[in-house]
């Protein structure tokens, strides 16, 4: 079917082969049918094709589905950000 389940936005630097996905969706009625790994497979292709050595994200660590979709997609940790509440 040609009806959309979602959405990506992601930036690409050829200049500097580096990719950055800002944000990834997947509408509440098609989740747990692996769109977002096949989404995630075609960003990853497309930043390939670039010339891209690396795609970076940012994820809440309270987002447990993301941190464990991204983790099976093969991405790793690589920093973490700290926060008080004042």
């Amino acid at each position: 079917s040609d009806q959309p389940v979602g959405g990506v936005w992601f930036w690409i630097d050829a200049e500097n082969k580096q990719a950055f996905l800002y944000y990834i969706t997947v509408f509440t009625q098609y989740r747990h049918r692996g769109f977002a790994s096949d989404a995630l497979g075609l960003v990853e292709e497309m930043v390939r094709e670039a010339g891209c050595v690396t795609l970076g994200l940012n994820v809440f660590s309270s987002n447990d589905a993301a941190i464990a979709l991204y983790r099976k997609v093969g991405f790793s940790a690589v920093s973490s950000y700290f926060n008080k509440v004042l």
